[in-house]
């Protein structure tokens, strides 16, 4: 972007975006109603709109196991299929991919995890069609492992036909850890799935239940 002239000097002396800040919404910013279970339907949906065949079901699958695990998308990319257990329904989280370094590493607190698999989360798997002696639970189509980058070529034209153009994908994560507390698991349950060390973080952060659930339990507690 910044040439130098004939001479080999800098056309410019500075530069001048340095100044320019992007905004971005951090990521444990988020309000529990912005997210639902119909949320994740309308995105499951939106990705076998726009991506027809096996893509779609990807992309779509992916989507459903964030929504249900609630794992980093570093350690998503890095979710190998061995680590699996499909019959006893739980996933070791061993790894995580590092944008940064381009590399894999431990999971943030430096620490492997056993994280529950719903249902859905079993179905999301079921659904993708991997290569022959492919390692990854979720491939890109490539075949390789998702990147950050890979991954939002796929996700920005999903979240913009729902009509959230700047929906984060790590609201995932957020949804699973709202909606487990709102099944009555306590924070330290939910601090185990998302790979807390204890539950408070989990009550800082997470655990804001959905206004409309909490008044719901206020009207029938109320009317007993």
């Amino acid at each position: 972007l910044f040439m130098d002239n004939e001479q080999g000097e800098p056309l410019l002396s500075h530069n001048p975006f340095s100044g320019v800040v992007r905004s971005v919404t951090p990521k444990r910013d988020l309000v529990a109603d912005w997210m639902n279970d119909e949320t994740v339907i309308e995105l499951e949906d939106a990705a076998r709109r726009l991506y027809p065949g096996e893509v779609g079901l990807l992309v779509a699958a992916i989507v459903r196991f964030a929504a249900e695990v609630g794992l980093r998308p570093g350690e998503l990319w890095a979710a190998r299929i061995a680590d699996a257990d499909i019959d006893g329904g739980t996933f070791v989280v061993r790894n995580a991919w590092e944008s940064r370094t381009r590399t894999f590493s431990t999971p943030k607190n430096g620490k492997k995890r056993m994280v529950a698999l719903t249902d859905q989360a079993i179905d999301a798997v079921l659904a993708v069609e991997r290569p022959v002696d492919c390692e990854w639970l979720f491939p890109a189509p490539s075949g390789t492992h998702f990147t950050s980058s890979k991954w939002m070529y796929y996700w920005k034209p999903v979240r913009t036909l729902i009509g959230r153009p700047e929906m984060h994908f790590y609201e995932m994560r957020h949804h699973c850890a709202t909606r487990l507390l709102e099944l009555g698991l306590t924070p330290e349950d939910v601090g185990v799935q998302l790979g807390h060390s204890n539950g408070q973080l989990v009550r800082d952060v997470y655990g804001h239940p959905a206004a409309r659930h909490a008044i719901t339990r206020i009207r029938e507690v109320s009317n007993t």
